[in-house]
């Protein structure tokens, strides 16, 4: 089995066991219980928020002097959306340098160092929100400890990963035989201009610190502004959670849903929402049907990025 396809398989059987284990009727019961004029709302939401990841998306190509009309940029993101659906842990979305480098002029190298920057700072604040929600819910609730402590041992994996990616020598000596050996003869130099790209991306952030800051101070208004999104999903589903709670609960669910061993979060979104939403007295079903409303609501955002995709497609 391709590891792409393992990964495939971790996400769908841990969903089939959960939704086996709580009743399927009951889960679909509570989906049952959805306030469709609530939902459109929820629907609607989605327009100033992907307004918003546009702006970002052109302050992060701004450091390069580039950027593109808000109605582009949102197009383009759409089609990385629908590309980070397909794929385990979201990989998909790199693909979206090639948009950006095609509308722009700038180098698809250093239009991948802003998709990766963007993702860096998207897991970052989910991190830190994250850390501070368990230590907030640990201390309501008694939540052990180990699971505060895994989420700052998970954090620190991922920044000690971030550091190694950035880091130009170590990537160059650790890559380098397998590049010289796996690498078509054909795309080497393509990919050698996409690495020197990347790293000179790096280079040119490092100098723009303020669009940094500001793409940051972005992000977290982004996934609050998403918080308040869930937050009117689950008064649409009945359930009686304050907005609060979900603020500091939705970030673990959400870094979940990112791990890299499911499509779209299918089955690590469902888990963390039944083990966190339980503390607010909501039932395991429950937690379920407000997942999978989750996740409808990202396969219609996906299913405009699908069409838009399907218009514009680029070869790799």
């Amino acid at each position: 089995m391709k590891p792409a396809k393992f990964l495939y398989a971790i996400g769908i059987a841990l969903f089939v066991f959960i939704v086996f284990n709580t009743g399927p009727a009951n889960i679909i019961a509570g989906i049952s219980r959805l306030d469709p004029l609530l939902f459109f709302a929820v629907l609607f939401f989605t327009l100033p928020l992907l307004a918003l990841k546009a702006v970002k998306q052109n302050v992060l190509l701004g450091a390069f002097g580039a950027k593109l009309p808000l109605a582009e940029s949102a197009r383009i993101w759409l089609i990385g959306y629908f590309l980070s659906v397909i794929t385990p842990g979201r990989s998909g979305d790199f693909l979206r340098a090639l948009y950006l480098s095609r509308g722009t002029g700038v180098s698809s190298g250093s239009c991948l160092t802003a998709v990766a920057v963007e993702r860096v700072l998207d897991l970052l604040c989910l991190f830190v929100l994250g850390i501070a929600g368990l230590a907030l819910l640990s201390a309501e609730f008694g939540i052990e400890l180990s699971a505060l402590i895994s989420l700052g041992l998970l954090f620190a994996a991922f920044c000690a990963a971030v550091l190694l990616v950035f880091n130009k020598k170590f990537v160059s000596f650790a890559a380098r035989p397998l590049f010289n050996l796996l690498a078509p003869e054909k795309w080497k130099t393509r990919l050698s201009a996409g690495f020197k790209g990347f790293y000179e991306g790096l280079l040119v952030y490092r100098r723009s610190k303020r669009s940094v800051a500001l793409a940051a101070f972005l992000t977290l208004i982004n996934w609050l502004a998403s918080i308040l999104q869930y937050y009117l999903i689950a008064v649409a589903l009945g359930l009686q959670l304050p907005l609060f709670f979900l603020v500091i609960a939705m970030p673990v669910i959400l870094l979940a849903e990112a791990l890299p061993i499911s499509i779209s979060g299918v089955g690590t979104r469902d888990a963390a929402a039944i083990a966190l939403l339980s503390l607010g007295g909501v039932q395991a079903a429950a937690a379920v049907g407000f997942s999978i409303t989750i996740l409808a609501l990202n396969l219609v955002v996906a299913f405009f990025g699908m069409l838009l995709f399907q218009k514009d497609r680029i070869p790799v």
